[in-house]
C-alpha cells in the first residue's frame, strides 16, 4: 500500500490550499447539501459522531472534519476525567494527512486530552499496511471515500474485507457513506449533471455504483450490516466480522 509520486485525479486534486480554503465548504457543504441531497451537519456528522471510539480509524481523511468535531464536542473528557485518544489516519495523499494531523493539533491538542495520532499513508484497497497488521480498532470510518475509489466496485469493496480483519470482534463498528451513481439522482437534475461531470473529469469513479453490490460486499465480510438512503447518498454500518473473510 505504498504511496506514488503520480497518480488519478481524484488524488491529485487534493492539494493543501484546496483542503485548507474549499473542501470544507464546497464538498461538505454545498455538494453534501444541494447535490446529494445528504446535509453534513444534520446527518453526516451525527452519525460519524455516534460512532466514534476511543480507538478510532478514519480512512479517506480529506480535512479531518469529522474527526475533528468529534474531539472538540467531546473535548477534555467524560465525567470530568480525562481520556485517553488513539486516532489512526490512513489516506493515499500526504497533503491530506498533513491537513487533518495539523488540525487535529491545532484546534484540539494541548487541551486536556491525551491524544495519540499516528498517520498511515496507504490505499484503502490494497494489503493491509505494515503499520496496521497488527492493529485493532473498536470503530473504523470511511466517510465519503468509495466514490473517489477508480476500479469498479469489484476493486474498491474489497476493502470492507480488508478493514474487517483489524475491526474488534466484539462491539466494533465499520461506518461510512458514500454518494451513489447516475440512476439514484431520479429527479434531481443537477445531482445528474454533477455527477456524470465528476466522473468525466475523473474526480469520482461511481457512475454505477449501486447498493445492492455494496450491501453484498458488506455482507460478505460482517454478519449484521444496516444501510440507509439519503437522498443520493447510502450510509452504512457493520460489525461482527466473518472469521473467514
Amino acid at each position: 500500500m505504498s504511496s506514488l509520486t503520480k497518480g488519478p485525479i481524484s488524488r491529485e486534486i487534493y492539494t493543501e490550499r484546496l483542503l485548507h480554503y474549499i473542501y470544507d465548504w464546497v464538498v461538505l457543504g454545498f455538494n453534501m447539501n444541494y447535490l446529494w441531497r445528504c446535509p453534513t451537519k444534520s446527518v453526516l456528522l451525527p452519525f460519524f459522531k455516534e460512532n466514534f471510539s476511543t480507538n478510532h480509524l478514519d480512512c479517506g481523511v480529506a480535512t479531518g472534519y469529522f474527526p475533528v468535531a468529534c474531539l472538540e464536542s467531546n473535548d477534555g473528557s467524560e465525567q470530568g476525567e480525562e481520556r485517553e485518544q488513539r486516532l489512526t489516519l490512513l489516506d493515499f495523499n500526504p497533503n491530506c494527512l498533513r491537513t487533518t494531523e495539523r488540525a487535529i493539533l491545532s484546534k484540539v491538542g494541548g487541551r486536556c486530552r491525551s491524544i495519540e495520532i499516528e498517520c498511515v499513508e496507504a490505499d484503502v484497497t490494497a494489503p493491509l499496511p505494515k503499520a496496521l497488521q497488527d492493529a485493532k480498532f473498536r470503530s473504523i470510518s470511511m466517510f465519503n471515500l468509495l466514490h473517489c475509489v477508480p476500479g469498479g466496485a469489484t476493486h474498491k469493496l474489497r476493502s470492507f474485507r480488508t478493514l474487517s480483519r483489524i475491526l474488534d470482534s466484539d462491539g466494533g463498528v465499520l461506518v461510512g457513506c458514500t454518494v451513489m451513481g447516475e440512476q439514484y439522482a431520479a429527479r434531481w437534475w443537477l445531482s445528474r449533471l454533477a455527477v456524470r461531470h465528476m466522473n468525466r473529469v475523473g474526480v469520482f469513479h461511481n457512475l454505477d455504483d449501486n447498493r445492492e453490490d455494496i450491501e453484498k460486499a458488506l455482507g460478505d465480510a460482517f454478519e449484521d450490516v444496516q444501510t440507509w438512503l439519503v437522498g443520493m447518498t447510502l450510509l452504512f454500518k457493520a460489525s461482527k466480522p466473518r472469521v473467514d473473510s
